[in-house]
């Protein structure tokens, strides 16, 4: 069961919020890495995904494309305000304890998964070279077109209630404020979800 209320049946895309952290996550792995191969797309920072194979560094530059088995495997849920839970099977999954060379801040992560059908999709990251500049980004995003894009439904987290999310090990925790950003807004112009990401 991947939410308890409202059905949707289109395929996901992800969204222009990865895009940008998957940018910050290859940096920070350039700049991590002593070989040429991390400047040549080695975290698979492509704008498909967030950074989904972080620990395996250069050997993934060709599988930036549409490879959603990559990456850490978890679960994580989503509880909303007025009830609504979304379940997602992560494909993404790092936080700064799993995988520091990655993230190299001390209260990072990296988290991108969909529901069971595909209908919904969750990114939020939280990433940088030190905890004194980090960079956040995440949407929700849902109500896909027939080509698996154009996201009827869309929410971009506020970055400042993603910076106080909860690092532990490879759980990931906390309130996160969402603000409408698409033509449809089920949960209202402005809301919260509750995370919890077990990595």
């Amino acid at each position: 069961m991947y939410i308890t209320s409202g059905t949707f049946t289109r395929r996901p895309a992800r969204g222009l919020a990865a895009a940008a952290l998957a940018a910050l996550l290859l940096l920070s792995a350039c700049s991590s890495s002593d070989d040429d191969s991390g400047t040549s797309g080695s975290d698979d920072g492509s704008s498909d995904t967030l950074a989904g194979d972080t620990d395996s560094n250069a050997d993934d530059a060709g599988s930036n494309a549409d490879d959603d088995s990559s990456g850490g495997d978890g679960t994580g849920t989503l509880t909303m305000t007025d009830g609504t839970v979304y379940e997602f099977e992560m494909t993404t999954c790092d936080t700064s304890n799993t995988n520091p060379a990655a993230l190299p801040l001390s209260n990072g992560y990296d988290v991108f998964g969909k529901t069971s059908d595909g209908a919904f999709s969750l990114s939020i990251g939280r990433a940088g070279f030190d905890d004194a500049n980090p960079i956040a980004s995440g949407a929700l995003e849902g109500d896909f077109d027939e080509n698996g894009q154009n996201a009827g439904i869309l929410y971009a987290a506020n970055s400042d209630s993603l910076n106080l999310l909860t690092v532990d090990g490879a759980n990931v925790s906390g309130e996160v404020s969402f603000r409408g950003i698409g033509p449809t807004g089920p949960h209202g112009d402005d809301t919260v979800g509750a995370v919890q990401v077990s990595c």
